[in-house]
């Protein structure tokens, strides 16, 4: 292969759609299992490789040399094949130095705990100490850490320290599609925290970032990291001196294939008939929660509420919600109590930019239709209840008091301006 990637497993990888965008190369994907590294390396098949877990650390054993950033991190992420000399580098360092800046946490990075000690870890470490922060790694095995790294400390040690800290970095692969319900820490644990940073790229928005914001948290997940370095690697594959605002334009450009849009609200604020609207508008497709759990129980869910209750309604929607979550590119209607779920919001965010079409109280219709709002003490009852859980949950908040095709063009509006 000319360019490419090893490493196991990788599947969840959007390198090949990053290097796309800055190249217009090929870029491969090579599972490599540990026995295969040797016959890899001695092959020298390639003209630049990336590498990733879990073989950053193995592959700087197969190098004739490597630069200062490699020295720096302790790690190589980064493999150029120069008339059969093999040259390691770190451009994880140049891209975690990249979020770090351009999220405004450059000041703020105080005591950072690292959480991992594999390749990653070391050049969050190396970053971080760059920007003048003070790096400690954390551990589920300290005793068994790698020897070199000194000061490495214990989940237990870094909960007793909790004050300490100023920033939490996940260098780990916990919470990485699909184990996305997984999170590396408690962030309730840590009253000082300023800045959590997850190295994971996939999903978007990984739980710690989710959890992250929703306590008012300074976050930032490793999609952007990924594309800056990307951009740096490029910049070794090819030659060519790529400007760092095209960083940007990749990240716009691959949300805007593949984050969904996701509308909460209440009851008849029109989140099925604005949708429909912003997803033809988009060219994308489009998707109603309710619809899809009518088709999937034979039974809309009005009656479904009536026959069988709320609750066992809630459980059920849940479990496609989650299925809705995995889709690409898509516009999501949700039915008014899916904010009832914190783990539904937190799916739906993962991939998705979640908006708010928050329609005024005397505007939404209550219906026989909707057994929890039939009436208008029931749809004010409901609108106490959830405004301040559409509040919480939504990334974006459209005004909707007008018709569905105001509120999608409010949509769209707003979407542009942020891109």
């Amino acid at each position: 292969m000319k360019f490419g990637l090893i490493g196991r497993p990788l599947g969840h990888s959007m390198s090949p759609r990053l290097h796309a965008f800055f190249t217009g190369e090929e870029y491969v994907l090579r599972e490599l299992d540990p026995a295969q590294l040797d016959e890899f390396f001695a092959e020298r098949d390639f003209r630049g490789i990336n590498v990733t877990i879990p073989y950053k650390l193995a592959a700087m054993e197969y190098l004739d040399e490597f630069d200062q950033t490699a020295s720096d991190a302790g790690a190589v992420n980064c493999i150029i094949n120069d008339g059969g000399k093999l040259r390691g580098y770190n451009t994880d360092l140049a891209g975690l130095v990249y979020l770090i800046k351009k999220h405004g946490m450059a000041k703020t990075l105080g005591n950072t705990a690292i959480l991992g000690t594999g390749g990653a870890a070391r050049a969050a470490a190396a970053a971080v100490e760059k920007l003048r922060g003070k790096a400690t790694f954390v551990s589920r095995d300290p005793e068994n850490s790698w020897p070199f790294i000194d000061g490495v400390i214990s989940y237990m040690e870094l909960y007793a320290r909790a004050g300490e800290w100023r920033t939490v970095i996940n260098a780990t692969p916990v919470g990485m599609w699909p184990h996305s319900a997984e999170h590396p820490v408690d962030l309730s644990k840590f009253p000082e925290l300023k800045n959590i940073i997850d190295v994971v790229a996939n999903p978007f928005r990984t739980r710690l970032v989710f959890e992250a914001q929703q306590r008012g948290l300074n976050a930032a997940g490793g999609f952007e990291m990924l594309a800056a370095q990307a951009l740096y690697t490029d910049r070794l594959f090819t030659g060519k001196d790529l400007p760092e605002t095209l960083i940007d334009e990749c990240v716009r450009a691959v949300y805007e294939e593949q984050k969904n849009i996701v509308l909460i609200g209440m009851p008849s604020s029109g989140k099925s008939e604005s949708g429909a609207i912003l997803a033809e508008k988009m060219g994308r497709s489009f998707t109603d929660a309710d619809e899809v759990f009518e088709q999937t129980e034979g039974i809309a869910p009005g009656e479904f509420i009536k026959t069988f209750g709320e609750a066992e309604f809630r459980r059920k929607e849940s479990r496609i919600l989650s299925s809705l979550a995995d889709l690409k590119g898509t516009v999501i209607a949700c039915g008014g109590g899916a904010v009832l779920k914190r783990a539904n919001m937190r799916r739906l965010a993962e991939n998705g930019i979640i908006v708010w079409l928050d329609r005024r109280l005397d505007l939404l219709t209550p219906s026989d239709d909707t057994p929890l709002s039939r009436t208008p003490e029931d749809m004010e009852r409901l609108y106490a209840e959830r405004q301040r859980l559409y509040k919480r949950y939504a990334d974006l908040r459209v005004p909707a008091d007008g018709t569905p095709e105001e509120a999608a063009d409010a949509v769209t509006e707003l979407l542009r301006t942020l891109s």
